[in-house]
């Protein structure tokens, strides 16, 4: 994978990946789409908070939101949001937060992207189990 998201191949990384998604939520079981969707509702505010501690140039809080993003990102298969929140939590490490703005660009579009693609698989899917 290189800094553009895109592996040695010049293909553009997944934005979800519906086989660690569709794990997560145990076959989309109701029980786990409710974890899933507070997550969904969730996620926004994490990215409102980490946007105003990027801008303060909190390095600590950065960190953390980065990493907490991060984690619950991969766990649902939001791959290239998990991805972005990694390099901006590596970054910070090293007190850098040149490019803060831009890998929260990135996440919160990638975020976006595969919240859509979720819900179109989920629906299908719910469709197919009928």
């Amino acid at each position: 994978m290189n800094d553009t998201g895109s592996n040695d191949s010049g293909n553009p990384q997944k934005d979800l990946d519906w086989a660690q998604f569709e794990a997560i939520t145990c076959g989309l079981s109701p029980d786990f789409i409710e974890v899933y969707e507070e997550f969904e509702k969730e996620l926004p505010q994490l990215f409102n908070d980490l946007q105003a501690a990027v801008a303060s140039s909190s390095y600590c809080k950065v960190a953390n939101l980065a990493h907490q993003i991060k984690g619950s990102a991969a766990n649902f298969g939001f791959l290239r949001t998990s991805q972005e929140m990694n390099t901006l939590e590596y970054e910070t490490q090293n007190e850098s937060l040149q490019r803060g703005e831009e890998h929260l660009a990135a996440a919160r579009e990638a975020f976006q992207r595969a919240q859509c693609e979720a819900r179109t698989r989920m629906a299908h899917y719910r469709r197919e189990s009928i």
